[in-house]
């Protein structure tokens, strides 16, 4: 799993919680092209500890995306089609999270 991480704004932002698909940036969430972001690292410490605090928040997202795109877009969320809920959001921070890219300030 890669996490870009952006610590310019109170939330955190996710790209690709999965090796095997993405959950789509919404218009309004940071990115490349709308902050100077420093090189990928591994997670130090203090992201380890922001992610670990939200994990279950992150995983309802992604449950709740799925969901909401199998209605009215079946192919969003296609490359993850064989895998139940439960088997999805399987991950964990320490052991799954290898990157971060924190935003410059």
């Amino acid at each position: 799993m890669v996490v870009h991480v952006f610590q310019s704004s109170p939330s955190w932002v996710r790209r690709s919680p999965i090796a095997s698909g993405a959950v789509p940036l919404m218009p309004s969430e940071a990115s490349a092209e709308t902050v100077v972001l420093n090189d990928p690292h591994p997670p130090h410490e203090n992201a380890l500890n922001a992610f670990s605090a939200i994990l279950h928040t992150i995983k309802a997202e992604i449950i709740k995306s799925r969901h909401h795109w199998d209605k009215h877009e079946p192919r969003m969320w296609s490359r993850a089609a064989r895998l139940l809920d439960a088997e999805l959001v399987a991950f964990d921070v320490k052991e799954d999270l290898v990157e971060v890219c924190p935003a410059i300030q």
